[in-house]
């Protein structure tokens, strides 16, 4: 098992990379984002000849992706995972319709790289984070100094949050005219919300 890089490989990866950018006009971007799945490849296998690609690799790959933990969960399972066995599958579909290639390399073989419904979700969650107890906040919001305009309205801000959890849009456009005090209600027609609230009729 070789750890330098295979001419024959070298050359045809140019062509693909070509290939992302000129027909399928994909960004430079993410051409290196399957430049970068591709290469990890080639390591894993020891970059051996994409003519001898089998089932047992893509399988095999997908174990060794999945040693990498995702960074906001904690999980085995990351979005490196996902990412690099799509796109060396992606290159692979195409690499299979290339002279030299076509009887070298199965399609259903390829098929192998597939990743689970249940491998994706855990790829792209984004785990629970702890938020603050409600008294923490209070606490928070009574050291807060209300000095300058600009600290009252921070204060204000802070507290409007805590009583009511208006989204943060609604809060940034929030007019003192919007807030009914002794009920801590706010009402949409001063600030950006996605249902503005209409009055109520007037009975007579």
């Amino acid at each position: 098992m070789t750890t330098k890089a295979n001419i024959k490989n070298e050359k045809v990866k140019e062509e693909f990379y070509d290939y992302l950018g000129n027909v399928k006009e994909r960004d430079p971007k993410t051409v290196q984002a399957y430049a970068n799945a591709i290469c990890e490849f080639e390591k894993f296998t020891g970059f051996l000849d994409f003519k001898t690609f089998t089932k047992k690799q893509a399988i095999n790959f997908k174990e060794h992706l999945a040693t990498h933990k995702n960074q906001r969960t904690g999980e085995v399972i990351s979005k490196s995972y996902l990412r690099y066995a799509t796109h060396v599958q992606r290159f692979f579909e195409w690499l299979k319709e290339q002279n030299g290639y076509k009887k070298h390399i199965k399609f259903n073989e390829i098929q192998f790289f597939n990743i689970t419904k249940n491998d994706r979700k855990r790829a792209n969650s984004t785990g629970f984070q702890e938020s603050y107890e409600v008294h923490e906040l209070v606490e928070t919001h009574a050291k807060m100094p209300a000095r300058t305009p600009l600290e009252k309205r921070d204060k204000a801000m802070f507290g409007t949050n805590i009583l009511a959890t208006p989204r943060i849009s609604a809060l940034q456009t929030l007019r003192i005219g919007s807030v009914k005090y002794y009920k801590i209600k706010m009402y949409g027609r001063y600030f950006k919300t996605q249902n503005l609230l209409k009055p109520k009729p007037q009975i007579p």
